[in-house]
């Protein structure tokens, strides 16, 4: 069994996890560079007993990331091709052809409810929709 691996997928994009021995055996002159933050106990496959994971934060880095919504790349915050505000909802873009993608996605989703609305929604339910552009 590969602990790594594991461990490895208990992490979102650009986070790193480590289990406590790691840290145990983390030189004292490593150790002051880093920040550690204990996760809690993860249930890993295969293993008796949950494992106590920590995230190493390299100083000068933030976690500053978020997910595309339209290819599912991670990306920085602060790097963002694009930023979109819809619903209260932030979204942030790896490229402007995401974007453009997304946009263009939600013009035909607000174009698809206004023609249910206009002909009187679904015959079988009662329908309603909530679009905040």
């Amino acid at each position: 069994m590969n602990l790594a691996a594991r461990v490895a997928a208990q992490a979102n994009g650009g986070q790193i996890l480590v289990t406590k021995s790691i840290v145990t055996y983390s030189t004292k002159q490593i150790r002051p560079m880093l920040r550690l933050s204990i996760k809690a106990w993860f249930s890993l496959k295969n293993l008796p007993e949950p494992v106590d994971l920590y995230e190493i934060i390299l100083p000068g880095f933030s976690h500053e990331y978020a997910i595309d919504p339209v290819c599912k790349m991670q990306v920085d915050k602060r790097r963002a091709a694009g930023e979109l505000h819809f619903n209260d909802v932030k979204y942030w873009f790896c490229s402007l052809s995401c974007v453009e993608r997304f946009a263009k996605e939600l013009l035909r989703m607000f174009v698809w409810i206004r023609a249910r609305l206009e002909s009187g929604g679904c015959n079988n339910h009662q329908s309603v929709y909530v679009v905040q552009l």
